[in-house]
């Protein structure tokens, strides 16, 4: 019977392993097709640029915007 435990937990890691592959190219054809809507990388940029002020404020730390610094915190 332990045997058969053994066989179904390989089974269920190999199931797992080919889920995240198939996750894993489904996020790069997505991604290979955002990345062609120039307007909406741009709204994507402006949004991703709120998140990382958010998390530095979050933080206490800083936030680099190109190649200058933006203090936050004290």
């Amino acid at each position: 019977m332990a045997k058969k435990k053994k066989n179904n937990a390989i089974s269920m890691i190999e199931s797992d392993r080919q889920w995240k592959v198939e996750s894993a190219l489904r996020t790069i054809k997505d991604y290979n097709e955002l990345v062609k809507d120039k307007k909406l990388m741009k709204e994507v940029a402006v949004k991703a640029k709120e998140v990382a002020k958010e998390a530095s404020a979050i933080a206490g730390g800083n936030f680099i915007e190109g190649d200058k610094e933006i203090k936050f915190g004290k």
